[in-house]
């Protein structure tokens, strides 16, 4: 399924338990995001979880009023260097983000809360003090809140801007393992913690597909991580 301006148009609108009008994507078969003018600007949300998107891009500036884009259980393993700074929450659980390097074009953005569990690339060294540092503005990493400590550590390893980055930056975001592809399940499976029995596995993560709002998503994810 292709995001055509008719398939927006015509897609479910709702309000979501945090009160914000949130434009319902799910479960389609989409590579990419397009078209999203479409949408007149009204949205808060916008929900593309479970389709098959490769890329984050297209996202048009002009959508000021989009605070929140849930783009979990899909196969995104590119961000195209693009700013966006109305965006506040975004997550990306469960795709194909493998290294740090990845992640570089989320600098051009003013994100508040972010949710990467379920991508390889949270298994790498130094990935949380990375990721806070690539980011100023970030208030909450998968499902914690970011610490005055952390920033301060960051800052120390990888210096003080991206501008003025430390040869430590080099090394991290030129040292990870290559992009690589899996499937949606073997990666929901990766994911979750080996404590917890077959059904309890599938209950959580059928939830977490099912989650219409970040709190939700962040509840789940943090069972999902640490529980």
């Amino acid at each position: 399924m292709k995001l055509t301006p008719q398939v927006i148009s015509q897609a479910p609108v709702y309000v979501n338990p945090e009160k914000r009008l949130t434009l319902n994507l799910r479960d389609g078969q989409a590579l990419f995001i397009e078209n999203l003018d479409a949408t007149n600007n009204i949205h808060n949300v916008i929900d593309l979880t479970n389709n098959e998107l490769i890329e984050l891009s297209g996202i048009p500036p002009s959508l000021d009023t989009l605070e929140t884009l849930l783009l979990a259980n899909n196969n995104i393993s590119r961000i195209k260097e693009e700013s966006n700074e109305s965006v506040k929450s975004l997550s990306l659980v469960n795709n194909n983000i493998t290294n740090l390097g990845q992640l570089k074009p989320l600098r051009l953005w003013k994100l508040e809360n972010l949710l990467l569990i379920g991508n390889r690339v949270v298994r790498e060294h130094n990935y949380r003090l990375f990721v806070v540092w690539l980011i100023p503005t970030l208030k909450v990493l998968d499902g914690e809140k970011v610490t005055a400590t952390e920033r301060a550590e960051a800052k120390e390893l990888f210096g003080e801007s991206y501008e003025k980055a430390t040869p430590a930056f080099d090394a991290t975001v030129n040292g990870g393992p290559q992009p690589e592809t899996k499937s949606k399940q073997e990666r929901m499976v990766e994911s979750t913690v080996k404590k917890f029995s077959e059904e309890e596995k599938a209950d959580l993560l059928r939830q977490l597909e099912e989650a219409e709002d970040m709190e939700e998503v962040e509840r789940i994810s943090a069972i999902l991580k640490g529980a």
